[in-house]
């Protein structure tokens, strides 16, 4: 009868060695309450501990996004000067001159994109093609050359514009063929 007590009262049988799991079963079942309460306190716990850690990475996406849209605000406002550093060319009231020329406005705008778009690569390389095909339009292909060079290497060394680089070194293509250097516009081309 002292095995079938101890059975009873939720304690450990002594017919072989208990096992962990045997031994943590029967006392579990003599402290019913105190084993619910640990596991619910557990399982809070578990849940705590998963709901800082998705809040910790959220917030850490947040700022991610936060710091691209304020990079992204940042080319755009040094886009933004180099249009009203062009505009500001073609101002009477801001340049002594009576009479702006389209080259020179052409000029103001290269050095500008220079100057603030140093650190933006696609907006720069870009904005000197659109100078270089202007001077090509003009029918002036030899200033179009450097800036069309430089916009075709530097869209060349990005990935996913192959598009662009094709189209900025057909453009300086046709600038060399109608500045006369037709040994280079080959050289380009291949």
């Amino acid at each position: 009868r002292p095995i079938e007590d101890r059975h009873l009262r939720q304690k450990p049988v002594l017919a072989r060695p208990p096992s962990l799991i045997y031994t943590v079963r029967k006392l579990a079942g003599r402290h019913r309450i105190a084993f619910a309460s640990i596991l619910v306190a557990s399982m809070f716990l578990l849940f705590l501990s998963t709901f800082a850690v998705i809040m910790t990475i959220q917030a850490h996406r947040i700022a991610a996004e936060r710091d691209r849209a304020e990079h992204e605000k940042q080319q755009a406002q040094k886009a933004s000067n180099v249009a009203l550093s062009v505009l500001a060319t073609a101002d009477p009231f801001k340049t002594l001159a009576n009479e702006v020329s389209a080259p020179a406005v052409l000029e103001e705008a290269a050095r500008s994109i220079k100057r603030e778009l140093r650190d933006n690569p696609a907006a720069r390389a870009r904005l000197l093609e659109a100078v270089g095909l202007a001077y090509i339009r003009r029918g002036e292909p030899k200033p179009a050359i450097d800036y069309l060079r430089d916009a075709a290497y530097t869209l060349s060394q990005m990935p996913g514009v192959e598009s662009e680089t094709l189209r900025a070194t057909v453009d300086l293509s046709l600038a060399l063929r109608m500045s006369g250097n037709f040994s280079e516009a080959r050289q380009v081309k291949s």
